[in-house]
């Protein structure tokens, strides 16, 4: 006596073939998007189903936690520096004090441009790759 089997669910297999710089590609995103299952993100891909897929760097997120630490400093920095400065003004007796605080005003000036190129450049190499 012959059984048969029957299935609940409809499905259908499709495989495919991918020349080696697909399988690049292919891997690549893969990677890129930390999957665990190829089957339900090819059928994501293919169905639009895809959801969008944040990768945290831990680096990317300290240097931005870093940077934005050093720009509140800054701002710190330029609230004093305006209640100094206007003190300095008021009082014709702080002169020598009031060049001193200009000299190390363009210091720090050149150091936050310097900062700016650092940002600039790190952002250039490293999170344009990932856009």
């Amino acid at each position: 006596m012959e059984t048969k089997k029957t299935i609940t669910k409809k499905s259908a297999y499709h495989g495919f073939h991918l020349n080696e710089a697909e399988n690049k590609q292919f891997l690549d995103l893969l990677e890129k998007y930390q999957v665990r299952n190829k089957s339900q993100f090819i059928r994501k891909l293919i169905t639009k189903r895809i959801n969008k897929v944040v990768v945290v760097d831990p680096v990317t997120s300290q240097y931005h936690v870093s940077l934005s630490s050093l720009v509140n400093e800054f701002r710190t920095l330029g609230v004093n520096y305006a209640r100094v400065a206007d003190t300095y003004v008021k009082n014709k007796d702080c002169i020598i004090a009031f060049t001193s605080l200009q000299e190390q005003t363009l210091v720090l000036s050149m150091l936050c441009e310097r900062i700016l190129e650092l940002a600039l450049e790190y952002e250039k190499k490293h999170l344009s790759k990932s856009n």
